[in-house]
């Protein structure tokens, strides 16, 4: 380690944090399709806002941070993560952002982003809902690391019982919560950085509204 981190910048982590939800304008006039379970499901409403989530975190190194952002969404297909990649490259130059990570939530109840929850065999991913996402994405990127303060980072993990079921046999499934948690010297408002390996599919399958399904209550809960 010593050889590979050579000149550390500081003892501390500098860590930014950004979100912007993800909604379209006009969702109840025109055809959003919500993925995850049947197909043809168009969203007839929503209980709450997709967000798009942004953290930057930079050990200092002095090898630069990278940026994980997470999205409230089934999934997103590998050229669309490149694009978004290609997209900060702006970014990257101007930040010295090492690496960028994108995740999904597994969300059940939000806008179709793989295409392949519309009425079939037509697709159900909507260029607007994209562009927008894009955009999000984009804005937070700065936003975080714009944000960013320097602290102390804690990792911690425990076991949560009995909230999570596997219908299918073999039953497996990870019953670990990780939580990073950074605290700023300025004793401002902590980042937490939350891992829990469970479908976001609380609303079930008949359900015609747009959520960002558990975690969105989670978080609210948090604050």
């Amino acid at each position: 380690v010593t050889d590979f981190i050579k000149e550390p910048v500081s003892d501390k982590f500098t860590v930014g944090f950004s979100k912007k939800y993800i909604l379209p304008d006009d969702i109840e006039k025109n055809k959003y399709y919500i993925a995850g379970y049947g197909e043809n499901n168009p969203a007839r409403g929503v209980i709450d806002p997709q967000y798009a989530h942004a953290v930057f975190i930079d050990d200092n190194s002095g090898r630069g941070g990278i940026l994980l952002i997470s999205l409230d969404v089934v999934g997103i297909l590998n050229k669309d993560v490149q694009k978004i990649r290609n997209m900060l490259k702006g970014f990257s130059e101007k930040t010295g952002c090492r690496k960028i990570d994108v995740f999904s939530t597994h969300n059940h109840a939000g806008i179709d982003t793989m295409g392949i929850w519309g009425p079939l065999p037509f697709s159900g991913k909507n260029e607007k809902f994209m562009n927008l996402l894009y955009d999000a994405v984009k804005e937070i990127a700065f936003g975080a690391y714009n944000s960013r303060r320097k602290g102390d980072l804690y990792l911690g993990t425990i076991e949560v019982p009995d909230m999570q079921e596997d219908i299918r046999t073999p039953v497996v499934y990870s019953k670990t919560l990780t939580r990073f948690r950074f605290v700023p010297d300025d004793s401002g408002n902590e980042v937490w950085l939350l891992n829990f390996a469970s479908h976001s599919e609380s609303l079930q399958g008949s359900n015609h509204l747009v959520s960002a399904d558990f975690p969105c209550y989670l978080r609210e809960k948090i604050r």
